[in-house]
């Protein structure tokens, strides 16, 4: 076989080596048509490779009862029943041992995470209305530990914490908190002397041998004088401004020191909180 001319349809002439074909848009020419000159012999251009397509994304996956995850905050969380909620220490949790899935979610996970639970708020992104909401849990868990004693005493309904939950008594934010807060100190201011010290509702601490004071599982009272600072601090709230109400509770510890000096000397048992109350007018709160 011999070499052809060949000729493509812009008028560029190669030599087209034996054996080779005829590439597409080329004809063949005679040694006249082409004339003289030097032509370069022709040479297949190089294929270009067809791109690979990108593998197909595998379809979203849904959540499944007990999938595990990190939160935005870096809690670890778990998702149950339709939501992602923190690890508590049950089924696998980060506690040891579990403590089964008693459907109680304080039980599970925290009294805070019920609290949030309550609310409709879950881990991860939360709206100004709900991070102020969520603020106010401290609030009302204080509210709840001073007034469930108090309650129970005056026959009233007694609580659990997610009863209270349930029963809206903690979807009134910070001032529904400071009413209730309010409420519970008139409830204990309007008892007698005698139920009160008949329900240990007593403020005064108890010392040791060695004048050390003990602690209320020591003596078995319901409350010390930090609860009152704090049910007198959340209850001035409800009619003035952070300020004086920091400022009211901080008095009861000098107070209290004026207080024992008078009870040395007296023949009579008084009470702290009446005589804090005379000094204060607590019952205007």
């Amino acid at each position: 076989m011999d070499w052809k001319l060949i000729q493509s349809s812009d008028g560029t002439i190669y030599w087209l080596a034996p054996g080779q074909p005829l590439p597409d848009g080329y004809v063949v020419i005679t040694t006249e048509q082409a004339g003289e000159g030097n032509f370069p012999e022709y040479v297949p251009p190089t294929p270009t490779p067809t791109p690979t397509p990108p593998p197909t994304p595998p379809p979203p996956t849904r959540n499944q009862e007990g999938d595990t995850g990190i939160a935005d905050d870096g809690t670890p969380v778990v998702f149950r029943n339709g939501q992602w909620v923190p690890q508590g220490t049950a089924g696998g949790g980060t506690g040891g041992g579990g403590t089964g899935d008693t459907g109680n979610i304080e039980d599970l996970y925290g009294s805070r995470t019920a609290y949030l639970q309550s609310l409709g708020i879950g881990p991860g992104y939360q709206d100004p209305s709900q991070k102020y909401q969520a603020r106010q849990y401290d609030k009302f868990r204080n509210i709840w530990e001073l007034q469930s004693p108090i309650n129970e005493a005056l026959q009233q309904p007694a609580l659990n914490w997610e009863e209270y939950l349930s029963s809206g008594a903690a979807r009134g934010g910070k001032t529904g908190a400071y009413r209730q807060a309010s409420d519970t100190l008139q409830n204990l201011l309007g008892m007698s002397l005698q139920d009160r010290n008949r329900f240990n509702f007593r403020f005064e601490p108890e010392y040791d041998d060695l004048g050390n004071p003990l602690t209320k599982d020591q003596t078995g009272r319901t409350y010390d004088i930090s609860d009152l600072q704090k049910l007198i601090n959340l209850s001035t709230r409800n009619r003035s401004n952070p300020i004086a109400a920091s400022w009211l509770s901080g008095q009861v510890p000098g107070a209290l020191q004026d207080y024992q000096l008078q009870q040395a000397n007296a023949s009579t048992e008084g009470s702290f909180l009446d005589y804090f109350s005379q000094l204060y007018n607590l019952r205007n709160l």
